[in-house]
């Protein structure tokens, strides 16, 4: 199903190009006004250190699932739940190659980083302003080379920029080519990535400088807690990570639960 609506989204944006990412509306910008006020920024969370949005009213009892395991990130938090208009923005970029959605994600992270004190949001529990490197999550060469592109460094070089901190594409290197995380349960996702990353001190030094992992989607976390075992590794003093978009994953299920926030693709142009 995801396949077939990849590409029929991909056939609207050759024949359409001024279409919303989120809804495939007759729009000329990524987002639509519509879109953007379905967009769901994470407030309240389940887990202090992993940032796993709460869901339903108090957190999970015995504490969070996922981090029975150690987690090597100092604290994990994502801008907004993956669902709805975000997950299909995040997909028009990844597999359908509208690299312009790119400078919009961007925008509603930075949105958040500045607007996470008055805004209430979970990612004012990360200390940017002591944050000294910024890195993506990167992808395999093989992988990179087939996309084009990093989304996840399209995403942490403007914050990088904002935060006035130094972005290094270069900091992280996937060693391993890992099976896609998608339909993976939480344990088979620690297992995935174990030791899939290096950490290579390149034009940037990393002992004792404090590092933020930027990625596009989070979900369990595994991913970023093996970019920070790398950094930590190599002597980065501490690393915090942040995801535009964070699924809500429970132990057992084989896959991330969305948000209830969706649109149907439709015809009409927004207003």
């Amino acid at each position: 199903m995801r396949l077939a609506s990849d590409l029929w989204h991909g056939l609207l944006d050759l024949l359409y190009p001024g279409r919303c990412a989120g809804c495939g509306v007759l729009y000329q910008g990524m987002l639509c006004d519509e879109c953007r006020a379905c967009l769901q920024p994470i407030r309240a969370v389940a887990c202090e250190r992993c940032g796993a949005p709460l869901v339903g009213a108090e957190p999970p009892p015995g504490g969070c699932s996922a981090c029975r395991n150690p987690r090597a990130f100092a604290g994990l938090r994502g801008a907004f739940l993956y669902g709805g208009p975000m997950r299909e923005a995040i997909r028009a970029l990844k597999f359908r190659g509208r690299i312009a959605a790119a400078r919009t994600l961007a925008s509603l992270l930075v949105w958040a980083v500045v607007n996470a004190d008055s805004e209430r949001l979970s990612l004012r529990r990360i200390p940017f302003r002591k944050v000294d490197l910024v890195c993506p999550v990167p992808l395999h060469p093989r992988r990179l080379r087939a996309r084009g592109f990093n989304q996840a460094a399209l995403l942490a070089k403007p914050l990088a920029s904002h935060l006035r901190a130094t972005f290094d594409e270069g900091l992280l290197m996937r060693v391993r080519d890992t099976r896609p995380q998608p339909g993976l349960t939480a344990r088979d996702r620690e297992r995935n990535m174990a030791g899939a990353f290096t950490a290579t001190e390149g034009l940037h030094p990393i002992v004792g400088a404090t590092v933020l992992v930027v990625d596009d989607v989070a979900t369990t976390g595994a991913t970023m807690s093996q970019c920070a075992a790398a950094l930590l590794g190599a002597g980065a003093l501490r690393v915090w990570a942040v995801a535009l978009a964070r699924g809500v994953h429970l132990p057992d299920e084989e896959e991330p639960r969305h948000s209830s926030a969706a649109r149907t693709t439709g015809t009409r142009r927004a207003v």
